[in-house]
């Protein structure tokens, strides 16, 4: 069946929100604002990172991914799944809305890979390099 038919189907619908339309940026970031989870469900991917995870902790929200190579880059600010089957993503999840997020890492992190912090720095690096 289409995706519509099993978020119909599952009996969450009150809690599902299913967007496919193409977004800016910034209302893509505001909408996922008022998740309390987002989750990054992968099984596999020939991807080498993810953009999207990124725009997951712009948010604030608390981000899910699954232990792929594609999260490596964000791995110390998201929560993983212990794997990819449906008993480990539930497991993570239900263990997820039982605790606190603390969003303090994640805010550290950002600050940390902004482009204006990595661009200071290569330019910082330049400058050295051109002194030495």
């Amino acid at each position: 069946g289409t995706l519509r038919e099993h978020i119909a189907a599952s009996g969450l619908l009150e809690y599902i929100t299913l967007c496919t339309d193409f977004l800016p940026e910034e209302e893509v970031v505001e909408r996922l604002r008022g998740a309390d989870k987002i989750l990054f469900l992968y099984n596999r991917t020939q991807e080498s990172s993810s953009a999207a995870v990124r725009f997951g902790l712009l948010s604030g929200s608390e981000v899910i991914t699954t232990p792929l190579p594609i999260f490596n880059d964000v791995r110390e600010v998201v929560r993983q799944t212990s794997g990819v089957n449906m008993e480990a993503i539930e497991t993570s999840v239900l263990e997820a809305l039982q605790t606190p997020f603390h969003p303090e890492k994640t805010e550290a992190w950002i600050a940390n890979h902004s482009w204006k912090r990595i661009s200071r720095s290569f330019r910082n690096s330049f400058a050295e390099s051109e002194v030495s």
